[in-house]
């Protein structure tokens, strides 16, 4: 498998991760051991920097009654040796209990690290595009 295909795999298992509501496998995909990783959402205030902070994040996500994903439009992966960095425009999806997805437009940037464990992220960041330039 190529690199880009092993974050690809990466980038993959933290949505599955999302989607089953499941924070152990959420957390296996993150460079939890590193001081610097961080997760910076959309919203006023989803600011989560260091080890406790993203552990909290991706605590709260997989403890909604809902659950997330993305759904990808536009993925694109660059690696430089031990780093790769995603930019994708990927609406962010909330399945419900009975099943029924609504999503809201969404773009993703990421830094990922390879190490012993394989490739796993190190800085998240999401935002919602607003109206067009111009």
């Amino acid at each position: 498998m190529s690199a880009v295909n092993d974050v690809l795999a990466a980038v993959d298992a933290f949505g599955a991760a999302l989607r089953a509501r499941d924070v152990a496998a959420a957390e296996a995909v993150w460079l939890l051991e590193r001081a610097d990783v961080a997760i910076l959402g959309s919203a006023s205030g989803e600011q989560f920097i260091g080890q406790e902070a993203v552990r909290r994040c991706l605590t709260a996500l997989t403890s909604r009654s809902t659950s997330h994903d993305w759904r990808w439009v536009d993925r694109r992966i660059s690696v430089l040796g031990d780093v790769a960095w995603l930019i994708a425009d990927a609406p962010w999806q909330t399945v419900q209990q009975d099943g029924s997805v609504s999503e809201r437009p969404y773009r993703v940037t990421g830094v990922l690290v390879r190490g012993e464990g394989g490739w796993r992220w190190c800085q998240y960041h999401g935002s919602e595009p607003l109206g067009s330039i111009g």
